[in-house]
């Protein structure tokens, strides 16, 4: 089933494929874009996520870039020229889907870029959140469909839909035939423990801090998941003071302090 998605995705069938999270979904469209001629458009609302796999290409050679709200304006105008020559110095572009909304200009490029035969392909991922089930994509994908951009293939990635989410997901990108690949969404290598919380505060972070000083004594990364902005900073700011070197991330932090958290 591996080499037949790889596969679909260089026919320029349009594609929905449901994997589990780290599964290869990226792969799906990555590898279709590299060996296609022209510029493939990955659309993505997770900056982290954009950012870990425009690294990782980079580190690769395959020159994959990405246009955010982070992006200075040297860097947007080296993509926009870029889209006009249709490859060469890019072959993947990521952007968000705010800059699919609010980047006219952006847009213009994209159009031009299609006219001339030069978009390969646009890849969803996490397209769960086009979906009623999801907010967080914003604007409708339907802004993607504009005439002068519907002629390339879609490929639609996400760890987990239902039956109706998949059926959500055909209607909205428009892809009724698209070709479906639906994998187990099981992670063996994953598992969980259920700890008693206790009801004062101060000893909860202690026993995180006593839980991480335990388990992670080489200094590995981890992640310590909050309710709140305000109380992702607070955790933070105790586990400092109990001695452990964390920082926190959130959605309302400035765009560079954002990415300083996550390259390190």
């Amino acid at each position: 089933m591996e080499a037949r998605k790889y596969w679909v995705g260089l026919s320029r069938r349009d594609v929905l494929v449901i994997m589990a999270a780290a599964g290869g979904k990226s792969l799906c469209y990555q590898f279709p874009a590299i060996l296609q001629e022209g510029v493939a458009l990955v659309v993505s609302p997770l900056l982290s996520l954009i950012q870990d796999q425009v690294m990782g290409l980079a580190a690769l050679g395959i020159p994959a870039h990405m246009l955010t709200s982070a992006n200075g304006k040297d860097n947007e105008k080296f993509i926009h020229k870029a889209l006009e020559k249709g490859e060469g110095e890019l072959k993947i572009l990521y952007v968000t889907p705010e800059k699919i909304s609010k980047g006219k200009r952006f847009m213009s490029k994209l159009e031009k870029c299609h006219r001339a035969g030069h978009l390969s392909l646009i890849a969803i991922d996490e397209a769960h959140s086009c979906s009623q089930w999801g907010h967080d994509f914003q604007p409708d994908p339907k802004s993607l469909l504009e005439d002068s951009v519907s002629q390339r293939s879609f490929v639609a990635l996400t760890a987990t839909a239902t039956r109706k989410v998949q059926n959500d997901l055909m209607e909205m990108l428009q892809i009724p035939k698209c070709v479906k690949f639906v994998s187990t969404v099981n992670r063996p290598n994953l598992f969980y423990m259920v700890r008693e919380k206790s009801s004062v505060a101060k000893l909860v972070i202690d026993e995180i801090a006593e839980f991480i000083r335990e388990s992670y004594p080489n200094n590995e990364s981890g992640i310590v998941y909050c309710f709140s902005r305000k109380e992702c900073e607070q955790v933070g700011k105790e586990l400092r003071d109990r001695g452990i070197s964390p920082d926190y991330y959130h959605a309302d932090m400035d765009v560079n302090a954002c990415e300083k958290v996550h390259l390190r």
